[in-house]
């Protein structure tokens, strides 16, 4: 006998056709389910993606984040290539932050290192799942300036006619950028922004925290997936399945691993790897964990630890041996959990599951 599977509850869930099926005409029904896996961020953890020239993507820009944020006591950083305010000539060309009331922050640098940044009209909460994007797109228009000139020209006797001719003096160029903010597909704010833009910078591209000068943003919570676009994507394609060879994919990060420190990116190009913290973090109001961690999996959520397999529907608890360094208290570490492991459910564990990438998660309850 199977175990029963608890309903699965979602904040908005899709509409369903009913099909009914007349009686002693059908043989079984069978059910399946996709497994999930996300990271968990907690103590200064983060991931960390070397620098590359692709990544420094300074026009039109898509960022996509599916997270859940556990803490608001700080403004949490989400992503950010480089750091801002280093002093090396370059200039952060996108970060995105969770300000403390929740509302979401863009910013980029420009090339003499002024920080530029732009807040959404929503917020999101803390404890569930949001699907979270801004988009950067370019836009330009042109106009001319026209005058007239008199010319001296032979006629057709062969002497000289003096004509009147118009032409364009000169040609105003007009360039700007329209941010966008998304927050589960709602858009949740807009600006224009008109200045020289950004440049890139030599930085890694850091997936849970931002940082500005001596200090750091770090991010207290669940990462499933991160998407980066070097296009505006339409609002429409925003959460929807997509696939590695899809224009202007630059970088996609599932978190499916479940062993090792490392995240891969579905291009190939821009493997992540976990990190501990490094310098010092803005403190925090809330009481310290007994121990940091961070989660690869895809809408789950506990630190880096290897699992065992069994498939039931049933939350998972920690694994007690993590995959490579399992670290002391108050450290930052990362470890491995997916929903329905076996294991009996371990305190203010909690398990997450979803049906296809982007259509948001949905608590086991």
């Amino acid at each position: 006998m199977y175990p029963s599977v608890p309903a699965i509850r979602s904040p908005a869930p899709r509409p369903f056709k009913e099909t009914s099926f007349p009686p002693h005409e059908w043989a079984h029904l069978a059910a399946a389910y996709e497994q999930s896996w996300a990271v968990e961020l907690s103590d200064g953890a983060y991931l960390e993606a070397p620098d590359n020239d692709a990544l420094d993507i300074a026009d039109d820009l898509t960022v996509e984040v599916f997270c859940r944020v556990d803490a608001l006591d700080t403004a949490q950083g989400l992503l950010s290539k480089g750091r801002a305010a280093d002093g090396s000539g370059g200039s952060v060309p996108y970060r995105l932050l969770v300000l403390p009331d929740g509302k979401l922050e863009f910013g980029f640098e420009e090339p003499d290192g002024k920080l530029v940044r732009f807040t959404s009209t929503e917020a999101v909460g803390t404890g569930r799942f949001h699907r979270l994007a801004v988009v950067r797109k370019s836009g330009r228009s042109m106009q001319e300036r026209k005058g007239s000139k008199e010319i001296t020209a032979a006629g057709a006797d062969g002497k000289p006619v003096k004509q009147t001719v118009e032409l364009v003096e000169s040609v105003d160029v007009q360039e700007w950028q329209d941010i966008r903010f998304f927050i589960d597909g709602r858009e949740a704010g807009s600006a224009r922004y008109e200045g020289p833009g950004a440049k890139g910078n030599s930085g890694t591209l850091d997936i849970g925290r931002v940082r500005e000068g001596m200090e750091t943003r770090s991010l207290t919570g669940v990462v499933a997936e991160v998407r980066l676009w070097g296009l505006a994507r339409d609002a429409a394609q925003l959460g929807t399945p997509v696939t590695a060879r899809d224009r202007g994919l630059t970088a996609q990060w599932r978190f499916e691993e479940n062993a090792g420190n490392t995240a891969a990116d579905t291009t190939g190009s821009h493997p992540a790897r976990l990190r501990e913290r490094a310098g010092p973090a803005i403190p925090t109001r809330a009481a310290a964990p007994s121990a940091s961690t961070a989660t690869a999996s895809r809408w789950p959520a506990t630190p880096w630890t290897r699992r065992t397999s069994p498939t039931t529907a049933t939350p998972s608890s920690p694994s007690a041996h993590g995959s490579r360094g399992t670290m002391s208290p108050r450290r930052s570490r990362a470890s491995w959990r997916r929903c329905g492991s076996g294991a009996p459910p371990a305190p203010r564990s909690r398990c997450w599951t979803t049906s296809s990438p982007g259509s948001g998660a949905r608590r086991r309850t």
